[in-house]
């Protein structure tokens, strides 16, 4: 569908000059053929801007589905993010088997070291079980210290906006645009 059809501001701006002019001239009298003549030309603009309407619908619908293309690809790569984690999170635990079974072999057939831990030298390393200190997991948190808490504040952004609604859209701590949309029916 290839039309030239004028830029949308210049469509409004030429049917609000012939309703201005329209406006004048029935003011001033306005001869039948005047009359018929500037009908025709708001006609014209009126299906011209039908016809723009249209092209800007089309234009969203294929916005839409590109959005929906680009979220159906995002499902895809949320479903391979998903699966690789689970891969990792089993190369994990595997890991974590060795590494432990490897530390009961230390300790079974170890010898003390200069620091006092388990070790076994091979050709390839020297292995050492060695202690440190892991996660906190507190277990009373009314006794942590005050100095120790931190405390974060927000805002429940979806009651603040329904009550800044409510207030007329302007509040003392903030305030809620009116937006224009479209609804295509």
């Amino acid at each position: 569908m290839s039309t030239n059809l004028p830029s949308t501001y210049q469509l409004l701006d030429e049917y609000y000059n012939l309703m201005e002019l329209r406006d004048t001239k029935e003011a001033e009298g306005i001869s039948a053929e005047e009359q018929n003549e500037i009908n025709q030309a708001l006609i014209r603009l009126d299906t011209q801007m039908a016809q723009k309407v249209d092209n800007i619908l089309h234009f969203k619908n294929a916005i839409k589905q590109r959005i929906g293309a680009i979220e159906a690809g995002k499902d895809v790569l949320h479903e391979e993010i998903k699966r690789l984690n689970a891969r990792i999170n089993t190369a994990n635990k595997v890991k974590e088997r060795i590494e432990h079974l490897a530390i009961s072999l230390i300790e079974a057939s170890g010898t003390l070291n200069n620091s006092g831990n388990l070790s076994i030298r091979t050709d390839l390393a020297n292995y050492t079980v060695v202690e440190r200190w892991g996660a906190l997991n507190i277990t009373n948190q009314s006794k942590v210290p005050p100095e120790l808490i931190k405390i974060v504040q927000t805002v429940n952004q979806a009651e603040a906006r329904n009550a800044a609604i409510s207030a007329g859209g302007q509040t003392d701590y903030g305030y809620v645009e009116r937006k224009k949309g479209l609804l295509v029916k």
